[in-house]
């Protein structure tokens, strides 16, 4: 099929498939060994898919993009219709040594560093589904210009003769190039425009890169994916539908992205008295804990700051700072959002999350308290 060709029904397939779905519906049967067989529902009948959970948060792509940064994440889950060649489902080795790679760019006199950020994805042995969905993620990431600023969790599906769907789960807005959150009443008609900006792209994958692995016998394959794409920052939230009722101002817009931010960190306590002001259907912490800690972030100070956190890996600032410290930086927050200068609260929140150990940051709240409040 060619690209036009595919492009037509992959727009008209957004259109039809229902959206605000919070997953794809699946009945879970347990088997000893793994992995496992998971019935999922489609729109007609149930299909037998084999759930090949890789063991990881996610396979992340970040660098770039239209606006500022772009971030792009494949969940842990690829699910796979009737795969009977175990060799394909075989769990990769790791190797964490080769996770960032960096790129330099030159723009006449001016030189940019990109970094494309492989956080979690398997580097050693990939071989049949492994390499098929890491080789995706490349094409789709390094394709998608992400000139549109939002974020958007999709379930995509692919064919065995190169059909591609798209359901779209929740949009989420983010800051454009003029420091405001894009939403519909700001620039109507972004969430439509993000979501066919995504289905372009997946429109014009090359059939090589979308092909099954040789002596596959699967008919399809699906799984969820992240879109994110922000003028400076983006603080991987992995369930954007639990964010669906967050309402589209830009005061509580502000709010959820600092505490998003701070999260990252594991600075809860302060996060903690920003989200008292949160709607109470929002998922309080907005990242769980346990789950997964990445941001990526463009700040004056530092061009381009990649980071994945997880429990342990990082000096304890919550251990080290004194509480009054957290009370007086969560105050500052607050004063500035109540105010409506969401410029300070967020490059402040970005200064803590970047300071290097508890000195900084201490430093750092006391003489914003100075000059705040």
């Amino acid at each position: 099929m060619k690209n036009g060709c595919l492009a037509a029904a992959v727009a008209c397939l957004v259109l039809l498939m229902p959206a605000g779905c919070a997953s794809f519906a699946e009945d879970r049967t347990s088997f000893k060994n793994s992995p496992r067989l998971v019935k999922l529902k489609k729109l007609r009948g149930t299909v037998d898919y084999t759930d090949f959970d890789f063991g990881i948060a996610s396979s992340n792509y970040s660098g770039l993009g239209g606006i500022g940064i772009k971030s792009v994440d494949f969940e842990p889950h690829l699910y796979v219709e009737q795969e009977k060649e175990p060799s394909l489902l075989q769990q990769p080795a790791y190797n964490e040594s080769s996770m960032i790679r960096k790129r330099e760019i030159v723009h006449g006199d001016k030189t940019e560093y990109e970094f494309d950020s492989f956080l979690d994805r398997p580097r050693l042995n990939e071989s049949g589904w492994t390499q098929w969905y890491g080789r995706l993620l490349d094409a789709v990431a390094t394709s998608w210009p992400a000139d549109i600023p939002g974020q958007c969790e999709l379930l995509i599906e692919v064919t065995r003769n190169g059909l591609v769907s798209v359901q779209t789960i929740a949009f989420v807005p983010a800051v454009g190039a003029d420091d405001r959150f894009a939403t519909e009443r700001t620039k109507p008609g972004v969430r439509e425009n993000f979501i066919q900006g995504v289905v372009h792209t997946l429109s014009h994958i090359s059939k090589e890169d979308l092909a099954f692995p040789a002596k596959s016998t699967s008919r399809s394959v699906r799984f969820q994916a992240i879109f994110a794409s922000d003028r400076n920052l983006n603080a991987s939230v992995t369930n954007l539908s639990s964010l669906s009722t967050l309402p589209q101002n830009e005061s509580t817009l502000w709010r959820y992205r600092i505490c998003a931010l701070l999260e990252t960190r594991f600075l809860y306590p302060i996060s903690e008295i920003l989200e008292r002001k949160l709607p109470s259907s929002i998922p309080h912490p907005v990242l769980p804990i346990n789950g997964p800690h990445r941001y990526f972030v463009l700040h004056p100070d530092v061009a381009y700051q990649p980071a994945v956190l997880q429990p342990g890996g990082i000096t304890d600032l919550n251990a080290s700072v004194d509480k009054a410290d957290m009370e007086d930086a969560g105050a500052i927050l607050d004063h500035y959002l109540e105010q409506g200068k969401y410029s300070q609260a967020d490059e402040f929140a970005k200064y803590l999350v970047l300071a290097r150990d508890f000195k900084l940051f201490t430093e750092a709240i006391k003489k914003e308290l100075a000059v705040a409040i």
